[in-house]
C-alpha cells in the first residue's frame, strides 16, 4: 500500500481474512506499518471499535519528509522501529500470538 496510518483517537481492531482478531490499536498506534514499508497489500482488515480518527502518512509524505525534514523523518523511522521492536517481542513472547501472525502471513 501507498499508506499507513496512526490512532489518534479511538480504538482498531486488527483481523485476519477469516475474522480472527489478532491486534488492538490505541492512540499513536501506527497501522499497516509493515505493509508499507514492506510494499505489499494489507494482510489485515481494520475495524473501529468505536469513534475513531485516524492519520494517513502517504508514500510521498514519508519520503518527503525524509528528505526536506531529517529530524522529523528520524523521529518517525525510531518510531516505527519501536512500534516494530515492540510487535516482535510480543510474538517472541506469547505462542498463540505467533500462530495467528504466521497464518495471516501465510494467507
Amino acid at each position: 500500500p501507498s499508506e499507513m496510518y496512526i490512532v489518534k483517537t479511538g480504538i482498531v481492531e486488527l483481523q485476519n481474512n477469516i475474522g480472527t482478531r489478532f491486534i488492538r490499536c490505541l492512540h499513536g498506534t501506527f497501522v499497516g506499518d509493515m505493509d508499507f514499508i514492506l510494499e505489499r497489500e494489507h494482510s489485515f482488515t481494520a475495524v473501529a471499535l468505536e469513534d475513531t480518527q485516524l492519520l494517513c502518512l502517504r508514500r510521498a509524505e514519508v519520503l518527503r519528509m525524509l528528505d526536506e525534514e531529517p529530524r522529523s523523518g528520524a523521529r518517525l523511522q525510531l518510531a516505527l522501529c519501536r512500534g516494530l521492536a515492540l510487535a516482535v517481542r510480543d510474538v517472541l513472547i506469547d505462542r498463540e500470538a505467533l500462530v495467528e501472525t504466521v497464518s495471516v502471513m501465510e494467507s
